[in-house]
């Protein structure tokens, strides 16, 4: 408890919101996907997309959005797809579309199980993003 204490001190001290969190608190399928993307908000640290410039990728991530947004496909064959289409190793489709989650360009249901193998429903777009997608 003093630790804690100490810990709620500091990260007031520093003006950020600091709590803690229970599995009473967060669903465990909610905690399970956000373990699943949360390694992938900074996507030029990994392997295969780490050569790649910010306009890459953001010409990616836009690709990636409109075949979201289309619904036809799974999120498995969207990636493969854009390894394909770009020339990714395998795999690094997959981690964009775990980036587009966690820094929340776009919304998704993260209540449910998260399954790549599905059609996702996106239920919001971040505003940069839409007005790229709808551009093209």
């Amino acid at each position: 408890l003093e630790k804690f204490e100490i810990e709620r001190i500091y990260w007031k001290r520093n003006e950020v919101d600091w709590g803690i969190v229970t599995d009473l608190e967060i669903p465990k399928t909610m905690a399970h996907n956000i373990a699943f993307v949360r390694e992938y908000f900074d996507i030029i640290n990994i392997e295969g997309l780490d050569e790649c410039t910010q306009l890459d990728i953001e010409d990616m991530s836009i690709y990636f959005l409109r075949s979201l947004l289309d619904q036809q496909k799974s999120v498995k064959q969207i990636a493969k797809d854009i390894e394909r289409d770009f020339g990714l190793l395998t795999g690094c489709g997959l981690s964009l579309f775990k980036h587009l989650v966690i820094s929340k360009a776009i919304e998704i249901d993260m209540k449910n199980k998260l399954d790549v193998n599905q059609i996702i429903n996106i239920e919001a777009v971040r505003k940069d993003f839409s007005e790229k997608v709808g551009a093209i």
